[in-house]
């Protein structure tokens, strides 16, 4: 028996395939993981925005240092659940939020797709019970 669960996406970097994200979409348990992730990312914007505008604004110094520490906290929770190292491969040195967006909504748009086609085999078997 053979029981595969797993996607794999090949992740690129700037144009160069830097290595391959492995995940089950189809797991309840990480699917949660991963929204409850989203949120923490979503509600913590509102304390980095609340940060941010403490910062004098001729401090570039430290909105840099703000987009480093949103950075890490979130490749933090990532190797959290990806598995440790992750970020690492995804995102290299760079420490860029429009980076980590793009991954999630990547992520995001892999677990919605597989969801869907996972619930859409009971939706069409209940569609056809109800049409009888």
């Amino acid at each position: 028996m053979d029981i595969r669960t797993n996607m794999t996406i090949p992740v690129n970097r700037n144009g160069v395939h830097v290595g391959d994200l492995t995940f089950d979409p189809s797991n309840t348990a990480f699917a949660r993981k991963f929204y409850e992730m989203q949120a923490a990312f979503r509600a913590s914007k509102d304390r980095y925005i609340e940060d941010a505008r403490k910062i004098p604004k001729e401090d570039g110094l430290a909105f840099v240092a703000l987009q480093e520490r949103i950075c890490k906290d979130v490749y933090h929770e990532i190797d959290g659940l990806f598995g440790d190292g992750t970020s690492a491969m995804v995102f290299g040195d760079a420490m860029s939020v429009d980076a980590i967006v793009q991954f999630l909504d990547a992520v995001a748009d892999c677990v919605s797709a597989e969801r869907a086609k996972k619930t859409a085999k009971y939706t069409r078997a209940k569609d056809k019970v109800l049409r009888q």
